[in-house]
């Protein structure tokens, strides 16, 4: 890529002939703006509900685009960034001030952290957005069967996905915040968080499961513990 042709694009030069004259170190003069122009870095936070299709979803998108996708709870476990191990959660309990340094040497254009933690976290920039993947929570229910967790641990979780737990979190960090129903096609919400980090987190569209609720009011049984399945 020529440096000189990249830097008039982004900073919308005039035409040579109305140009205002650079010093002669023209060529040190671009390669320095376009440094610092070119490689800021963005950095969006992906967060959910477990079993909303965080990793799969930021996946498939950085490999689309090729963005830098930080997984988070993986990068925990496999570089030890943990306290210890909660067996009863069955998870890594994160020693967030060792993730936070790690995160300083994050370098990328565009990096798209993902996890439930994302809301906790200290990143050498600050938050672009935060994208919060949802499930409607019959579906929700279904994944985390699938996965093998355990009944009370899937009851937790959807209980926290039909009262948006994620979604409160992040809007205790930053003002930036939409939410991505990911209950259908993956495409598509594949699709809804390149364009989000193409041309910026917008004013959310609230999702709602209240009328499902209301409709499906068996399930308010296994909500509270009922035999509901």
């Amino acid at each position: 890529m020529n440096p000189d042709h990249e830097l008039e694009r982004l900073v919308c030069f005039r035409p040579l002939e109305s140009r205002v004259t650079l010093p002669e170190h023209k060529e040190i003069f671009y390669r320095l703006a376009y440094f610092f122009i070119v490689y800021v870095m963005r950095i969006v936070g992906v967060t959910g509900t477990p079993g909303t299709g965080k990793t799969t979803v930021v996946r498939k998108v950085c490999k689309r685009e090729g963005w830098m996708h930080v997984d988070l709870n993986r990068w925990i476990k496999e570089r030890g960034l943990y306290l210890e191990y909660d067996e009863y959660h069955r998870s890594y309990v994160a020693d967030l001030d060792t993730v936070n340094k790690f995160l300083g040497d994050l370098r990328g254009e565009i990096v798209i952290i993902e996890s439930h933690l994302v809301p906790f976290l200290s990143p050498p920039e600050p938050w672009e957005g935060i994208l919060v993947l949802r499930c409607r929570p019959d579906i929700l229910r279904l994944r985390l069967r699938n996965r093998g967790m355990r009944e009370d641990k899937i009851r937790e979780n959807v209980l926290c996905e039909i009262l948006g737990v994620c979604t409160y979190e992040a809007m205790e960090v930053v003002d930036r915040v939409y939410e991505i129903d990911n209950s259908g096609r993956i495409l598509d919400a594949v699709r809804e968080v390149e364009r989000s980090v193409r041309e910026g987190v917008e004013e959310n569209i609230w999702v709602d499961w209240s009328k499902f609720l209301e409709k499906n009011e068996e399930f308010m049984e296994f909500i509270s513990g009922g035999e509901y399945s």
